[in-house]
C-alpha cells in the first residue's frame, strides 16, 4: 500500500478521495449527499412523456450561495456533471424505472514530490 501511494504522490495523480451514493424510490422524497466540499439535496417529481424531473440544490460548505439544478430524465438515462468552481466533485444522476440514484465523488490532486 505504501509503495502505491508513494508512486501516486511522485506522479502527481488525482485519486478518488470521497464517494457517496443514495437512491430515491418515490416522487417527492429527498435524499442528500454530504461528502467533499459541497452538500447536495435532490428529489424528483413527474414530468411530461414519462420522464421524471430531478431537482437538486447544491451548497458549498463555506456558506457561499447555493445553486439549483433541474433536469428531466427518461428511464435508463444517466448524466454526470460538476458544479461551477468545483471541478473535482462529480455528481451523477441515474434513473432505472422509478428509482433515481444520486452519487458524488470528489477527487484530490496529490502534489508531486519533486
Amino acid at each position: 500500500m505504501f509503495r502505491v501511494l508513494s508512486a501516486a504522490v511522485v506522479l502527481g495523480l488525482a485519486v478518488p478521495a470521497l464517494a457517496e451514493e443514495v437512491s430515491v424510490a418515490a416522487p417527492g422524497v429527498a435524499a442528500s449527499l454530504h461528502e467533499g466540499p459541497l452538500d447536495l439535496v435532490a428529489y424528483y417529481g413527474p414530468a411530461p412523456e414519462g420522464a421524471i424531473e430531478v431537482v437538486a440544490t447544491v451548497a458549498p460548505k463555506t456558506g457561499a450561495n447555493a445553486l439549483r439544478v433541474a433536469m428531466a430524465l427518461g428511464d435508463g438515462d444517466r448524466v454526470s456533471f460538476a458544479m461551477p468552481g468545483y471541478p473535482s466533485t462529480l455528481y451523477t444522476f441515474a434513473r432505472a424505472g422509478e428509482t433515481l440514484t444520486v452519487s458524488g465523488a470528489t477527487t484530490i490532486e496529490l502534489a508531486s514530490a519533486e
